[in-house]
């Protein structure tokens, strides 16, 4: 009789995205209620303080989510939305380009936050299958009208 395997299971947690670029590199999300969700489980889970606006780096948040780089862009109107956008970049099988992406934002701090970001992904492989990006166009809404 074959032992049984005591090791914890978890379903991923699902974030929500509008649209992958044709690479399936990079993941954007724009969409209020879908940005709203992936705060609030980013939240829930003590990823990002509430509100995020006082960690921020130029307006730009990074961190890391399983194999993804999330940069959560903080809101304008904090009153009204908890951020302006996100950019979730798998970058595990893209090395070529981190560097290029860590120049492209233009500031040292930030470009810092990035690469500690990235170590961090690429030092915890076992975090790789926490979180499922999905497409949908009205976040977790669109569960319940489809």
């Amino acid at each position: 009789m074959p032992a049984y395997d005591f090791t914890p299971t978890f379903m991923p947690l699902n974030l929500y995205v509008d649209e992958f670029s044709p690479d399936g590199v990079r993941a954007t999300v724009s969409h209020p209620v879908s940005i709203t969700a992936n705060m609030l489980a980013f939240i829930k889970l003590g990823l990002v303080p509430d509100p995020i606006s006082d960690k921020t780096i130029n307006g730009i948040f990074i961190l890391p989510t399983g194999k993804y780089v999330c940069l959560i862009v903080r809101s304008s109107n904090t009153t009204q939305r908890m951020a302006d956008g996100m950019v979730f970049l798998d970058l595990t099988k893209r090395t070529e380009v981190i560097d290029e992406i860590a120049q492209k934002l233009g500031n040292a701090e930030l470009e810092k936050k990035f690469l500690q970001t990235i170590d961090h992904i690429f030092n915890n492989p076992d975090t790789h299958s926490r979180f499922h990006l999905r497409v949908t166009k009205g976040g977790p809404l669109e569960l319940f009208t489809t």
